[in-house]
């Protein structure tokens, strides 16, 4: 996803500088041309967010989140402050760490997109009960009530839905110019089959 993702966008700043420079015909092409890459870019986002990173399976949800900040502070500039309480050595049913993953990539991304802020928070904890993730910047936020579920770009819909399908609960809160909390969690009481195992 991370090497098409490069070439779709180095394609579509192509398409951009030479819409710029050419006479009206062809730029109406390069204009479609550039209206089809914005669909495929979203497309290959959506089909990624479907996949299970490989990281999950080889080193598991701390290791591989631990692996994700790296990457992402590198690249994009925003310090993360990651910490973690209760997941070493553990391992969590395939679809909860998917789920978790997927959800603190997202919003680390959201945060680097539309945040503004050059510093974000995640918390991750488990226990015998739950398993919980916290995320938080303070960048200029939004109105969820206008966002949530209408924006796709933001992913806020779809990480709400990767914690509801697992019977786990999501929460939101944001205002213009005061940040952004974002929380997901689910409990083993209530779902036994997301329990953690230690890893072998």
């Amino acid at each position: 996803h991370d090497e098409i993702g490069q070439i779709l966008t180095g394609l579509k700043l192509k398409l951009e500088l030479s819409a710029r420079q050419t006479d009206d015909l062809l730029r109406n092409d390069l204009v479609e041309a550039q209206s089809l890459v914005n669909d495929l870019m979203a497309r290959t986002r959506r089909l990624s967010l479907d996949l299970r990173p490989a990281t999950l399976d080889h080193l598991g949800l701390l290791s591989a989140l631990l692996r994700h900040v790296r990457q992402y502070s590198s690249q994009t500039g925003v310090h993360v402050d990651f910490r973690h309480i209760g997941l070493e050595a553990r391992r969590f049913a395939t679809e909860l760490e998917t789920a978790a993953f997927r959800i603190v990539q997202e919003a680390l991304t959201n945060i680097a997109r539309h945040s503004g802020a050059d510093e974000a928070m995640v918390r991750i904890w488990a226990d015998q009960h739950t398993l919980s993730v916290r995320v938080e910047d303070r960048g200029r936020g939004f109105d969820t009530n206008s966002t949530l579920g209408t924006d796709p770009s933001t992913g806020l819909a779809g990480m709400r839905e990767r914690a509801l399908l697992l019977g786990g609960t999501f929460v939101i809160e944001s205002h213009p110019g005061n940040g952004t909390h974002l929380t997901a969690e689910w409990s083993f009481d209530d779902n036994p089959d997301l329990q953690f195992h230690n890893e072998s």
